[in-house]
């Protein structure tokens, strides 16, 4: 146990068990926290919700008071598509890809996987809802969600070029990153 950033006990063996996850409760200290150690069950709420998204099949529990919510989504990012875009134009397009990085920690050279996990699809809506997480945390604009969006234009540009799918009357018209994106959801 831990009060005021200090431990006030050591590890304490409690026995054996089959069991697994772990179990975190936290009371905020006012002395620390001052205005900030009200906590907004809600907010949390929210946040668990997200987390449970993005590590699918992950299950979170929480307890607050005599209230007990537990977060589980067994197909993650696809399941959150879905509450995002209730009324989607297509089916949803996903995939998942592996990359390896060979990297030197501490003088040994190491190799760690990457994985990247896309789904996205098409809404009546405009403008565009895109949503990036890094390490399970949100990115707002940054260099993945800008990734996402090259390569989506390119790839679609690139397969109506390919295949001739721009009528003769609209020759020379310019197909856009904001005319791929528009009503996306991903």
């Amino acid at each position: 146990e831990f009060s005021r950033v200090k431990a006030t006990t050591g590890l304490i063996k409690v026995g054996n068990t089959n069991k697994r996850g772990t179990k975190v409760s936290f009371i905020p200290d006012e002395q620390i926290f001052g205005e900030y150690a009200k906590l907004d069950p809600e907010k949390i709420k929210e946040e668990l919700d997200l987390r449970a998204y993005i590590n699918a099949g992950l299950e979170i529990e929480f307890n607050c008071g005599k209230e007990k919510v537990v977060f589980k989504h067994e197909n993650g990012i696809e399941d959150y598509l879905q509450v995002l875009n209730s009324n989607p134009l297509c089916d949803m397009v996903g995939f998942e890809f592996e990359d390896i990085i060979e990297m030197e920690v501490e003088g040994k050279k190491e190799k760690a996987t990457n994985i990247y996990q896309v789904v996205f699809n098409y809404s009546n809506t405009l403008g565009e809802n895109i949503k990036s997480f890094v390490n399970g945390i949100i990115t707002i604009k940054g260099t993945h969600e800008q990734g996402f969006k090259i390569g989506l234009t390119t790839a679609i540009t690139d397969y109506i070029k390919k295949n001739n799918l721009i009528p003769k009357k609209l020759k020379g018209i310019e197909i856009k990153g904001e005319d791929v994106r528009e009503g996306i959801y991903a």
